[in-house]
């Protein structure tokens, strides 16, 4: 064989092995796309080109699919009403919002609501929470449990124990409650405590010199009018005991 030969033959081999080997080598694994983070966001959710839901944060991380937020201010939006949602964190997820930290919602109507973490499910427009303090119109409301449709501005509870706000507070617990617009509802095993001397269900009328009274009721509503007691109403009064006469 020629020098010329043998050289082009060790040149196919050369070349086929690289080529061989830059085949066969395991290629680099991409890196996965990293979230975009950002200070300053904010962000819009649309349905028929109007917005439903706004969320301000002061920084966070964001992609596609999910996010982490901290300094959280959501808002939703359903006709005239407003729900107002802030947090300290907030993190998304494919069809629901977790907020954590302080959380601290407000309708328009003047209710608050209170809790360490709160859900918010867009598809269902509803505000899901656990352990919860509510505000209205003085009245304080703490639940079990929380479920608020913003679509129809209704929150329903479980397991409430409330202070209403009276010359003298009034303690009151139930098995469940509901919350509209107008009005606050306790539904079932609906208890009432007094220190006050005078207690006003409905119609019914009270009137003790002792110091408390006791009511219980299978509902008791709520509203800017006062009090209505319903179904099975029954009072319990207490009267203090009254000192002797000297003259007997």
């Amino acid at each position: 064989m020629s020098k010329l030969k043998a050289v082009l033959a060790a040149f196919v081999v050369v070349t086929v092995a690289v080529t061989l080997l830059y085949t066969l080598a395991p290629r680099p694994t991409a890196d996965a796309p990293q979230p975009t983070e950002a200070t300053g966001l904010v962000m819009r959710g649309y349905d028929d080109g109007n917005v439903t839901w706004e969320t301000q944060a002061g920084r966070g991380q964001i992609d596609s699919a999910a996010g982490q937020l901290t300094g959280v201010v959501l808002r939703v939006f359903d006709g005239a009403s407003t729900l107002e949602v802030s947090a300290d964190q907030l993190a998304q997820e494919a069809g629901s919002v977790t907020l954590t930290g302080d959380v601290r919602a407000e309708t328009k109507e003047g209710l608050r609501i209170s809790s360490e973490r709160m859900t918010w499910r867009e598809d269902e427009r509803a505000l899901e929470s656990a352990a919860t303090l509510l505000t209205l119109r003085g009245d304080e409301l703490r639940a079990d449990g929380l479920t608020y449709n913003a679509r129809i501005q209704h929150g329903t509870l479980v397991g409430v124990r409330a202070t209403l706000a009276r010359e003298k507070p009034l303690s009151v617990s139930s098995d469940e409650g509901e919350i509209t617009r107008e009005e606050i509802r306790l539904l079932g095993n609906v208890r009432m405590t007094s220190e006050d001397e005078t207690l006003r269900p409905d119609a019914l009328e009270a009137t003790a010199s002792g110091p408390g009274l006791a009511m219980t009721a299978d509902s008791l509503v709520l509203s800017p009018d006062g009090l209505t007691a319903r179904g099975n109403v029954s009072i319990d009064i207490q009267f203090a005991p009254q000192g002797e006469d000297d003259g007997a």
